[in-house]
């Protein structure tokens, strides 16, 4: 509501680009909410509290250890490009947000050879820069993805296996908070068990 209520005054103000983002925004927390409302049903609300579990859980976990990796090879590429032989065809890559995206680019199979390409002859040590990038891209493509894929698909497992506790417990509980909110009158009319 917050993103409506400020894109339609930043359209009033004539900033257009500025009320794109904030109705981005908007439709998307708009279509997570409507994930919400699938919870009750067993058919899809277990797949809801599943992917609530693996964005929450296992994906800000993963992005913390590969924020790590990152920023670790990132340094290490800033500096090894600091004493370039030609400063001014080093592509930005001894300036660090250049490089973190860059790697994280590289880390997701997007430009792979061009960024090591570009500046391997211009570095201090080219085998050392070229042995780094190679480590990164084995520790980022294979390591991490593989962990990434094999706690998503525990995370998966798990939640299927233990659809009581998943989805009925925490189901039930809502119903009961609910229950307890009405006026005993209605409670007694509406209620089908002691």
């Amino acid at each position: 509501v917050a993103s409506l209520i400020s894109s339609e005054a930043l359209r009033e103000m004539g900033r257009v680009d500025e009320e794109m983002l904030a109705l981005s925004a908007a439709s998307l927390f708009m279509y997570s909410n409507a994930l919400v409302s699938l919870v009750p049903s067993r058919f899809l609300g277990t797949l809801v509290i599943t992917i609530y579990h693996m964005i929450f859980g296992d994906l800000f976990r993963w992005l913390a250890l590969y924020a790590l990796f990152l920023g670790g090879f990132s340094c290490s590429f800033c500096l090894l490009c600091q004493r370039s032989s030609d400063p001014s065809s080093i592509n930005d890559s001894d300036q660090l947000q250049s490089t973190l995206l860059s790697l994280a680019f590289s880390s997701l199979g997007d430009n792979i050879g061009s960024f090591i390409t570009s500046i391997y002859d211009l570095t201090i040590s080219p085998r050392l820069t070229l042995g780094v990038y190679v480590i990164w891209l084995i520790i980022s493509m294979v390591m991490l993805l593989n962990m990434l894929i094999a706690m998503l698909s525990k995370t998966f497992t798990e939640n299927d296996e233990n659809t009581h506790l998943v989805w009925i417990f925490p189901h039930a509980s809502l119903v009961l908070h609910y229950d307890l909110r009405l006026h005993p009158h209605l409670r007694a009319h509406y209620r089908l068990g002691e």
